[in-house]
């Protein structure tokens, strides 16, 4: 297993086969108690956990989603709190076993966690891993955000797989039509446990079924999400975010 980064993830491949140029940056990993204040602005703590879509291949540091979103809570609430961060664990072309190796093996978290996010399991389609591996992965996926944030499961946001068949790439891979079914396999279960644990499901994946209409909504590898894109989930997840946070 390689070892995790924390902040802003390296990583030299994207899921899929792409590459990458990010910049390491790293947290100073010190423990809190969470609503820590300084000047009557309290800091909270953001974790975002994932693979390419959360590290956001192809696209620079300040344009992933993860930071799109802290940097949106702080300008609109940044005379009451402070989101430091965000940590996060992902990297392009990590399965939900990879990134459950890589969350039970990270030390320097500032935990406990005021919001956690969670997307994962397109690369486990798309290598064909049986399905049963991912539903025992979120499980204790769900089990560690939960930990992470202190045992408070309304500070979990869970986010839909993207449907990459709807890009250039999905569109000259295997059969687009099998994969999206597939990708609703995945989304169908990933819905059924935020039910199951009461917390928000954030659905982007129509939005990410816009790309070949919308060719600003992709990157330039043709197959990961623009900045635009990012921008539109940060919107559709932004009210969940905030009460996640008690911002409402």
């Amino acid at each position: 297993m390689e070892r995790i980064y924390f902040g802003v993830l390296i990583t030299v491949m994207f899921f899929l086969g792409a590459c990458s140029s990010d910049t390491d940056i790293t947290p100073d990993g010190k423990k809190h108690s969470g609503g820590e204040s300084t000047s009557g602005i309290d800091t909270l703590y953001y974790l975002a956990l994932g693979d390419s879509y959360t590290i956001g291949a192809s696209v620079a540091p300040q344009e992933r989603f993860p930071v799109q979103l802290t940097a949106r809570l702080n300008a609109v609430h940044q005379d009451s709190v402070f989101i430091k961060g965000p940590d996060i664990i992902a990297k392009s072309g990590w399965t939900s076993s990879d990134l459950l190796d890589a969350a039970e093996q990270a030390e320097a978290l500032n935990r406990p966690y005021d919001l956690v996010t969670l997307l994962i399991g397109v690369n486990n389609q798309y290598q064909r891993l049986p399905f049963v591996t991912f539903e025992r992965d979120l499980e204790d996926l769900l089990h560690f955000a939960i930990e992470a944030a202190a045992g408070d499961t309304s500070r979990l946001v869970l986010v839909s797989v993207p449907d990459y068949a709807y890009t250039p790439f999905g569109q000259n891979f295997g059969e687009p039509a099998q994969i999206s079914s597939e990708i609703e396999k995945y989304n169908g279960y990933l819905e059924l446990q935020a039910e199951v644990y009461g917390i928000p499901f954030i659905n982007v994946t129509p939005m990410s079924r816009e790309g070949l209409q919308n060719p600003d909504l992709l990157a330039e590898d043709g197959l990961h999400p623009s900045a635009k894109m990012y921008t539109g989930w940060v919107n559709l997840m932004f009210r969940d975010a905030e009460k996640a946070l008690s911002l409402q």
